[in-house]
């Protein structure tokens, strides 16, 4: 959703903002303003990814108004002028914040009954433990961001060490936390959110560096025992994404544990999901299945799974997750044989409007890239010969990259694919990926020249990608 003018007049918004229990308000200052474009964005489904996107322009005071529609305390993401801060908004808030055009990490104000209080803490936690945006570096393992200076320990560490390491990072943030309790007197909901997030963000990490470190030590077994002091099924912490990524790597690690007792190696995802059902019970049961069978679906292999999708569907009694599973079995049915392929619009490299409609009489071949995907860096380096080999034929290779940022796009378009039409797909995750279910890369379809789906394709780097083409055409 994009809001290009303010709305007008305050009364008119506190007035909806009353109707309507589940919005929050955000407004605020800019000092010495650089440009007049500002952008707010968060998650808004955590088990699809889904993000909501709101755009506005400064008034002649150089002021903004965003009224926000939020489930739980929410991280919001507030962009201006190449930075960004984060906020924690929940129902009900009314939040100011006021900041300068030259960053957030000083000369920035928090106002609001809850919100304020609640923000003024969230902002010198970020800042003391350096995750600020022009602090933060990170790198995505598995989904989920990963400080730098984490990974680097855990790469380097053995598992004594890094379990002292992770220990005594959790005590200092907790002990910061208590600190501010007293000092900033946040709301209850907001405290409660940062004490979950502290405890699944480092029992994540716990969990995470069995996978990341390559060094062959031997994990012990007693190395788990921190899991007899997490809180596994917490319905208080559903709304909080550290929760959900420790979740998903517990329910591996538990599956794999009861694989070892039986004397298996392997075993299948129906058994995984039977697994879990058993061990949850209530919303987090529901949250933890749909989790579940978000992160292991996708177009080729729902067949196998689709009766697990309908199974939960008369099962599940929570609304939200629900919901997400249902939306997730109406996209994944478009994707059959001879049905459309959704419509998109998006930028190319030369700031043209390129449509899907655009290609009709031409075979399609899309992909979903990124700059910073290793696979799909390889597949399109492996499938320049093909590609090549079909130069003259009428179908058109599509590559959408899911960058977040447009340089980031621009530098790996120019590096890796300056032959083919890119195009780039937005900020945050947009609608094409939604109607696409990107949920990993590298991702490609085939499209026929009336704009339909062909299945049971070879991807473009295959031997036989060039001759099954040809006898399409």
């Amino acid at each position: 959703m994009n809001i290009k003018q303010l709305i007008a007049g305050l009364t008119l918004l506190i007035f909806v903002f009353s109707a309507q229990a589940q919005r929050a308000i955000l407004m605020g200052k800019v000092d010495n303003p650089q440009s007049k474009l500002i952008k707010v964005n968060y998650e808004s489904d955590l088990l699809d990814g889904s993000d909501m996107l709101f755009e506005a322009d400064l008034d002649q005071k150089s002021e903004y108004i965003f009224v926000l529609p939020v489930e739980g305390v929410t991280v919001v993401n507030l962009y201006y002028n190449k930075n960004n801060i984060k906020l924690l908004i929940k129902p009900g808030d009314q939040v100011t914040l006021n900041f300068s055009s030259a960053g957030f990490e000083n000369n920035t104000q928090f106002l609001g009954e809850d919100g304020g209080p609640a923000n003024e803490m969230y902002h010198a936690y970020n800042k003391e433990f350096k995750l600020l945006s022009h602090q933060y570096r990170s790198v995505f393992v598995g989904g989920y961001s990963i400080p730098e200076r984490i990974l680097n320990k855990m790469k380097s560490a053995g598992p004594a060490e890094f379990e002292s390491f992770a220990k005594a990072s959790q005590q200092n943030e907790s002990n910061f936390y208590l600190r501010g309790l007293e000092q900033y007197n946040p709301s209850v909901e907001a405290a409660e959110f940062m004490s979950s997030m502290i405890e699944y963000k480092w029992a994540l990490m716990m969990l995470r560096y069995p996978e990341v470190n390559k060094s062959n030590f031997k994990i012990e077994d007693s190395y788990y025992d921190f899991l007899q002091t997490v809180n596994l099924s917490n319905e208080s912490a559903i709304g909080i994404k550290e929760y959900h990524g420790f979740l998903d790597i517990f329910m591996e690690h538990f599956y794999q544990d009861a694989l070892k007792e039986q004397g298996l190696q392997d075993g299948t995802f129906e058994e995984k999901y039977h697994l879990i059902d058993r061990f949850f019970d209530g919303k987090v049961q529901d949250y933890a299945l749909a989790q579940l069978l978000m992160r292991k679906v996708n177009r080729n292999n729902y067949g196998e799974i689709a009766h697990l999708f309908d199974n939960y569907t008369i099962t599940a009694t929570t609304e939200k997750p629900l919901k997400t599973i249902r939306n997730a079995i109406k996209r994944l049915n478009q994707f059959g044989e001879g049905t459309l392929a959704p419509q998109f619009e998006l930028t190319d490299a030369y700031g043209t409007a390129r449509r899907l409609s655009d290609y009709r009489g031409k075979m399609v071949y899309l992909s979903f890239w990124a700059s910073w995907c290793k696979p799909c860096i390889a597949e399109i380096n492996e499938s320049r010969n093909n590609r090549s080999a079909l130069t003259n034929d009428d179908i058109v290779f599509l590559y959408i990259s899911v960058d977040r940022t447009n340089e980031k796009w621009v530098a790996g378009r120019t590096k890796h694919t300056p032959e083919d039409t890119n195009l780039w797909a937005g900020t945050g995750k947009s609608g094409v990926e939604r109607d696409y279910e990107v949920s990993s890369l590298p991702r490609y379809f085939l499209i026929d020249r009336n704009g339909r789906f062909v299945t049971n394709v070879p991807k473009a780097s295959d031997l036989g990608f060039v001759d099954r083409i040809k006898g399409m055409l």
